[in-house]
């Protein structure tokens, strides 16, 4: 608006950038909730009690949280599998992937190779470097604005159209 001042442009600017830069942070936060929501329900999907007993569910947590080793947590596997403890299974399952313990053919020898690989893809895409520079820049609200000023491009000072004394002027 050419009716406003250099100063008052300046300043509507300012403020449009200032309410920019706070919707892109409520941005930023629904999308980490939706993410945390997702990983939530991922996680339900593949290790949850399935409806059953929470404190028979805990229980079993309890006892699966004793495998001190991936092969521990294998043989407990085995044993819940063949006596037909899904919710053993479940709890063993949890508690390998808290430990950074690689379930996925558990998992799938489990019947819940499915649930385990969406979860997995979303963790592996969650750490990726490039998802998160992409967000990153996504999310970011740029630098704040110059100052608006009249004057052409070539006759400011300190711009690389401005000439002093014959002198190009970085």
């Amino acid at each position: 608006n050419r009716d406003l001042t250099p100063a008052a442009r300046t300043a509507k600017l300012k403020a449009l950038h200032d309410q920019h830069r706070l919707d892109m942070q409520e941005l930023r936060r629904a999308f980490a909730e939706a993410g945390q929501r997702e990983r939530e329900e991922l996680q339900q999907a593949a290790f949850g009690s399935g409806g059953a007993n929470m404190a028979a569910y805990r229980a079993a947590l309890q006892t699966a949280d004793a495998a001190r080793s991936s092969s521990d947590l294998e043989r407990l596997f085995n044993r819940a599998k063949r006596t037909g403890d899904d919710l053993m299974v479940r709890a063993l399952l949890n508690i390998g992937f808290e430990r950074g313990w690689n379930v996925e053919k558990l998992a799938s020898e489990a019947g819940r190779g499915n649930e385990m690989s969406k979860l997995l893809a979303f963790e592996r895409e969650e750490a990726s470097s490039q998802i998160k520079m992409n967000r990153a820049i996504a999310f970011s609200a740029g630098p704040d604005p110059e100052p608006v000023v009249d004057a052409p491009q070539s006759e400011r000072v300190g711009t690389l159209g401005h000439h002093d004394n014959g002198l190009r002027i970085r």
